[in-house]
């Protein structure tokens, strides 16, 4: 028996979590061992979040690293970068004598 097209799309098998609270809770039986469900977000534990922000920022520094070793041959990057940085400043200078200058 095939059912009407209406009657097919309004179920889409599961309810929202709202309508199913046993779901929200898990049991505990009084026989077994007293544990806690650690907090988590979205299934991932501090730990885990820590963890991960760890390898992330040094990905994100490494990969800063060679945008700025590729980028210091670029005049803008060297004028409004390197050579803002306290000590190391100077090394970035780049002074074209005038005997070089075609004007």
């Amino acid at each position: 028996m095939v059912l009407p097209t209406a009657a097919r799309l309004q179920s889409h098998g599961l309810r929202p979590w709202i309508e199913r609270p046993h779901l929200k809770t898990t049991y505990q039986s009084p026989f077994g061992p007293k544990y806690k469900i650690p907090f988590n977000i979205h299934g991932w534990s501090l730990k885990t979040i820590t963890r991960a922000a760890l390898h992330l920022s040094g990905f994100g520094a490494a990969g800063l690293l060679a945008v700025l070793y590729l980028a210091e041959g670029i005049p803008r990057v060297r004028r409004d970068i390197f050579q803002k940085i306290p000590v190391l400043g100077e090394y970035w200078v780049r002074e074209i004598p005038p005997s070089d200058n075609p004007f």
